[in-house]
């Protein structure tokens, strides 16, 4: 299972202001069914500039794991970044 996550870093006015925050998040198809989406909502964000970094990070989940998790079977997912 593959999910893509949109990470910004707000500009800070002093060091460790900010620490990088989670702004959206994909699943693998979403790049078939709506490519542009992940392009919109990247373009969305930057217009603010109030971020000096934002990526699209891949993390690949495996599907026991979060099946385990999404039926409350464990508490924590270790995700694996995956190199596009």
């Amino acid at each position: 299972m593959i999910v893509y996550i949109l990470w910004g870093q707000r500009i800070c006015s002093y060091e460790g202001e900010y620490v990088p925050e989670a702004l959206e998040v994909a699943d693998e198809f979403v790049e078939d069914t709506n490519g542009e989406w992940m392009q919109i909502q990247y373009e969305k964000y930057k217009e603010t500039n109030e971020f000096v970094i934002l990526k699209w990070i891949k993390f690949g989940i495996n599907k026991t794991t979060f099946d385990n998790q999404f039926f409350d079977s464990i508490k924590t997912i270790l995700m694996r970044v995956k190199k596009s």
